[in-house]
């Protein structure tokens, strides 16, 4: 039995860097326009999350910018009961000395969330925006994989815009938490629950045998 287990844990799966991480978000409301100022309040409590692939490619789409299509999986921003989420067109941009060596961000947009309308505007668009204005946190155009490589850039902020994206008829959100976990991949559930699943088989077996022994 004790070699046995002892062969399961050397073949089970080591938890390295995980492909896909995913951002928790806390923060409040600090701007609300006056054409929703009826639905939302300033100061609002705010909670956010994103599900993010770290090892999407990336493409360029301007000199200082890097598109990462494909890169977010899932996610959320919800304020007072309404909830808009990330759908699988989102976008992520990370910029390398944006303007001439001013900036650096990390940004995600979305434009075909599944939200609702509200005072009858219809949705338009959410976005999450980290802004590095020392110019150090991106190390040429990679995604952030872990709690470090994220707070470098600082604390985001996010919105939901309406009808237009020119802040006319947005929410805006100062984050004051932000928590990075590792999400492991099916593939390494599944040889962590195959493994657990033999070994209870094999202390189950061992019980067997001792009691008709």
């Amino acid at each position: 039995m004790r070699k046995l287990l002892f062969a399961l844990a050397l073949s089970a799966p080591v938890m390295t860097q995980a492909k896909i991480i995913k951002i928790d978000i806390t923060g409040n409301l600090y701007q609300v326009s006056s054409s929703v100022a009826s639905r939302f309040s300033l100061g609002d409590p705010v909670t956010a999350q994103l599900v993010l692939d770290t090892e999407a490619p990336g493409s360029v789409f301007y000199p200082d910018t890097h598109l990462f299509a494909n890169a977010v999986i899932g996610g959320f921003i919800s304020v007072d009961g309404y909830t808009a989420t990330f759908s699988n067109t989102a976008r992520a941009f990370v910029t390398d000395d944006e303007f001439s060596g001013a900036m650096d961000r990390f940004l995600i947009d979305d434009y075909n969330s599944a939200a609702a309308d509200v005072n009858g505007m219809a949705f338009h668009d959410l976005f999450l925006n980290w802004q590095d204005d020392t110019a150090t946190a991106s190390p040429g155009f990679t995604l952030p994989a872990n709690q470090a490589a994220l707070a470098a850039y600082g604390l985001p902020r996010g919105g939901i815009d309406w009808l237009t994206s020119d802040a006319e008829n947005r929410i805006t959100f100062k984050a004051d938490q932000v928590t990075v976990s590792s999400v492991p991949e099916p593939a390494t559930w599944s040889m962590m629950i195959g493994g657990m699943a033999v070994a209870g088989w094999s202390v189950r077996r061992k019980r067997t045998s001792v009691r008709f022994a």
